[in-house]
């Protein structure tokens, strides 16, 4: 069984990574308003999150999925997955890497195999 902690997206017809391993999470943490993760987390339950937490935690997911790609691009891929994916998708996207991350447990499914 392979175990996935990473979402693929596609932006530009091209593919892109969103993993969180540990160090990227912490570095996303604090970025964010509440400068907590599980804050950030509970209160989305209840409201979408700021655009502000949202790009940091899309940018460290990127950063995170060994995209070899620096500030700049992933400042463009941002811009361009808007348009593309539009808020919500990069939302759930960046909310289900998270869960895949192992940080709360290891609720992660395994990946299809070949």
């Amino acid at each position: 069984m392979v175990l996935d902690k990473s979402v693929t997206i596609i932006v530009s017809e091209k593919e892109y990574k969103l993993c969180f391993p540990i160090r990227e999470l912490f570095e996303a943490e604090k970025h964010l308003q509440s400068k907590n993760l599980l804050t950030t987390l509970a209160k989305q339950a209840q409201e979408p999150p700021s655009l502000g937490d949202l790009y940091w935690m899309f940018f460290y997911a990127v950063q995170g999925g060994r995209n070899n790609m620096n500030d700049q691009q992933i400042e463009q891929l941002w811009d361009d997955a808007i348009d593309e994916l539009t808020l919500p998708v990069i939302a759930k996207n960046v909310y289900e890497v998270i869960g895949k991350s192992g940080v709360f447990g290891k609720k992660i499914q395994a990946a299809p195999t070949a």
